[in-house]
Formats: C-alpha cells, sequence, structure tokens
C-alpha cells in the first residue's frame, strides 16, 4: 500500500470513527439511541462486507474468541460512554464543544495504538513514535485551554 492509498484509507475511516459521534450529537437524538443505532448498523454491515471470508476461511480458536469478546465488552462500553458525553457536551456551559471531545479521543486512540501494540504485541516503539506520542499529549493539553 502506498502513502496516497494508507491516507485515502484512513481518511475514510478517521470520517467513520469521529464522524458518527458527531452526526448523533447533530441528530437531537438521546445518547441511548445514538450508539445503539450506530451499533446495530456496524452490526449488520461488516459481516455483510466480511462474508467471503466469514464463510470461506477457518474460525479462529477459542481462545482468540475469548480475546475478541474481552475486546468487543470494552468497546461496546466506551461507545456508550462516548455516545453519551457527546450528547450532553453543551458549549455554552462546559466550554467543550463536541468537536474537541472527539479530537481528544481520536488523539488518544493513536497514544492508545501505539501503547498496545507495544504491550500485547511487543512491537518496538520508535523514536518518531515517542515523538508523536509527546506531540499528541501537547495537542490535548493545547485543546483544552
Amino acid at each position: 500500500m502506498n502513502f496516497i492509498s494508507l491516507l485515502c484509507y484512513s481518511s475514510f475511516i478517521a470520517l467513520g470513527f469521529s464522524g458518527w459521534a458527531i452526526a448523533g450529537n447533530f441528530s437531537g437524538a438521546n445518547a441511548a439511541w445514538v450508539g445503539s443505532v450506530m451499533v446495530v448498523g456496524a452490526g449488520m454491515i461488516v459481516p455483510v462486507l466480511s462474508a467471503k471470508k466469514l464463510l470461506y476461511q477457518s474460525p479462529p480458536g477459542l481462545l482468540s474468541i475469548l480475546i475478541l469478546v474481552i475486546a468487543s465488552v470494552v468497546n461496546a462500553a466506551a461507545v456508550h460512554m462516548y455516545a453519551g458525553k457527546v450528547n450532553l457536551l453543551k458549549p455554552v456551559q462546559t466550554g467543550i464543544t463536541a468537536g474537541i471531545f472527539v479530537a481528544t479521543v481520536s488523539i488518544l486512540m493513536v497514544v492508545f495504538g501505539v501503547l498496545l501494540d507495544f504491550l500485547l504485541n511487543h512491537k518496538t516503539i520508535s523514536t518518531s513514535q515517542m515523538c508523536g506520542v509527546g506531540t499528541a499529549v501537547l495537542t490535548i493539553f493545547l485543546m483544552s485551554r
């Protein structure tokens, strides 16, 4: 995959990950509806898009399934909290916009991505990644001002 392809894929994924919360806030629906509709929608689309691999590749082992179930439970709790927080943000009262909150979560995903890859997959953290994590922390600090 070349850099342009990587940037296009990443941009679409970032739009999807950050956009649903902003769209949920814009819709005026309550947090329970926003989170539930998004998860149900994803739950219907992902298996359809993955059907070929699901049908023609052997399933993972029991330990892999257990790891994925635990990760999905954590993800579900995070989606619930994310939808709820974005839905409750009122800039006049808190000074924090939905956009700042979504950006903060997105930046922290970068940080946790590097750290979890190091902890779980034993990937080395490069100097440039360490600088990126430091820059991410600085960005969060600046956005909170």
